[in-house]
């Protein structure tokens, strides 16, 4: 008998299968840390609130107001705020 597994085992299995390595996860306390190359994304699982660092550095909060978002649609939304990112740096 498997024993059985925790949320947060479930939800880093969800991530790393559906995106096959681009993007790694785990969880500290009530946080999700998702970390893709230079780039770390923190969801607070209560509040929703997330924050995008670039190199250790701050530069985007955003809260999640549904509380239901697929997984699948946060990861688009983090891609779409790096990619603005990265647009924003190259002009830079």
């Amino acid at each position: 008998q498997s024993r059985s597994s925790t949320a947060s085992d479930v939800y880093k299995r969800q991530v790393d299968s559906l995106y096959k390595g681009a993007w790694s996860s785990e969880f500290k306390e009530e946080t999700c840390i998702l970390t893709n190359g230079n780039y770390r994304a923190e969801l607070s699982v209560k509040t929703g609130e997330t924050k995008v660092f670039h190199l250790g550095s701050l530069f985007h909060e955003t809260v999640l107001h549904d509380p239901a978002i697929p997984l699948s649609k946060y990861i688009e939304l983090l891609n779409t705020i790096i990619k603005n990112h990265q647009a924003n740096e190259s002009r830079n």
